[in-house]
C-alpha cells in the first residue's frame, strides 16, 4: 500500500491542492530520515573499517554511532512547530504574529536547526504552488505569503543571531501552565504523580519546566490521523511523559502524566484517551473562561508541585478549583 494519497481527476481543485501539500510534506520527512539514515550508514561503515579487532575499547573510541531516536526526536520536533504554525496561519491575517508565537524559544538548544527543517518545508509547500499556479489562480497568492512567512522567519533568526535582548522579538515571559481538573475540583497532575515512584521526580521537574521556558523538551504532536488525540502534544523524557494542549499563545494545559511502558502498554492508552475525552468536552469553557485569577491559583498549584517534586512527596492541593466551568 502507497504511503502517498492518490489523484481522483473527479476530485475538486481544493481537495487536489491539500492532497498535493500533504504528499509534498511526506516526502519531505521520508527524504530527511532517508539522509539522517545514510549518516549512520557512513559512520557505521567507518567505524567498520577503522576497527581494531586486537583492542575493541579503541575502536570504540574511534567512531560514536548516534541513535535513530535522536532522529526521530528531532523530526517530531520539528513537526510540533511547523504544524501548530501552520494551524495558527489559518485562523489569523496577522502572520507574524503567528509565526513569531510559534517558533521555539531562543533557549531551546535546537532553535536553529528547527527553524532550518520549518524553512525548507516552506520551500517545498513553494515548490508545489509553482506547479498549480497555471491551473490555480490562488497558488500565486500562496507563493506570496510562503516568501512573507520566510522573510519573517529571517528576521527573528537574525535577531536571535545577534543576541538582541532589548528586541521585542526576543523577549518572552515564562509560559503559563494550567492543570486539568476533576469535577470536583481535584489536579489530576498530582494524582498522577503519588502514583509515580519518587526516584522519577527529577525527569518530571524538568519537563514542567521545560513548559515554562518555552523549549518544550523532546516535544511531539499526536498523529493527526487519531481524530481524538489529534492536535495534543507531549513532552517526553525516555518512558517519562507529559502530555498538554495550548490554551493561547502563552498558556498550556497539562492534561495527563505518566510513564509509558512500552509501545504496547494499554493501560497508558486507556488512561490517555479517557483523559483527553473528558478534556475534550470542555476544551471551548476551559479556553474562554482562562482569567488572570485561573493562573494565579494555578501557578500556585505548580510551586506545590515543584515542591513535592523536590520533597519526593507529592501533597495534593485543597480546592483546586474547577478549570474555570
Amino acid at each position: 500500500m502507497s504511503i502517498f494519497i492518490e489523484l481522483n481527476p473527479n476530485m475538486k481543485l481544493d481537495e487536489m491542492r491539500n492532497i498535493i501539500k500533504q504528499n509534498s510534506q511526506k516526502a519531505v520527512s521520508l527524504n530527511n530520515k532517508i539522509k539522517a539514515m545514510d549518516a549512520v550508514a557512513k559512520k557505521s561503515s567507518k567505524f567498520m573499517k577503522n576497527f581494531d579487532y586486537g583492542f575493541i575499547g579503541s575502536a570504540v573510541n574511534k567512531c560514536e554511532v548516534a541513535p535513530a531516536t535522536d532522529v526521530e526526536e528531532e523530526e517530531e520536533e520539528y513537526l510540533y512547530y511547523y504544524d501548530n504554525m501552520m494551524d495558527a496561519i489559518k485562523s489569523t491575517d496577522d502572520l507574524k504574529t503567528a509565526i513569531y508565537e510559534n517558533l521555539p524559544s531562543l533557549e531551546n538548544g535546537k532553535y536553529g536547526n528547527i527553524v532550518l527543517r520549518i524553512k525548507f518545508a516552506l520551500k517545498k509547500e513553494r515548490e508545489v504552488y509553482e506547479e498549480l499556479k497555471e491551473v490555480d489562480h490562488d497558488a500565486l497568492e500562496e507563493i506570496r505569503k510562503i516568501d512573507y512567512m520566510i522573510d519573517i522567519i529571517d528576521i527573528i533568526g537574525n535577531h536571535h543571531s545577534v543576541k538582541d535582548e532589548k528586541s521585542s522579538l526576543c523577549s518572552k515571559e515564562k509560559n503559563n501552565i494550567i492543570f486539568l481538573k476533576t469535577s470536583s475540583g481535584n489536579v489530576y497532575a498530582e494524582s498522577d504523580l503519588a502514583s509515580i515512584d519518587s526516584e522519577y521526580y527529577p525527569a518530571f521537574k524538568e519537563l514542567l519546566e521545560s513548559i515554562e521556558d518555552g523549549t518544550f523538551k523532546n516535544v511531539q504532536r499526536f498523529s493527526q490521523s487519531h481524530q481524538l488525540l489529534k492536535g495534543i502534544s507531549e513532552i517526553k523524557e525516555h518512558g517519562i511523559r507529559i502530555v498538554f494542549d495550548k490554551i493561547n499563545k502563552d498558556s498550556y494545559i497539562v492534561l495527563d502524566i505518566f510513564i509509558k511502558r512500552s509501545t504496547r502498554d494499554m493501560g497508558y492508552v486507556h488512561q490517555l484517551t479517557n483523559r483527553v475525552a473528558y478534556y475534550k468536552k470542555m476544551e471551548d469553557d476551559i479556553k474562554s473562561t482562562l482569567s488572570e485569577d485561573i493562573i494565579e491559583n494555578d501557578r500556585a498549584i505548580l510551586e506545590n508541585i515543584k515542591k513535592g517534586l523536590d520533597n519526593k512527596y507529592i501533597v495534593k492541593t485543597k480546592g483546586g478549583g474547577t478549570n474555570g466551568i
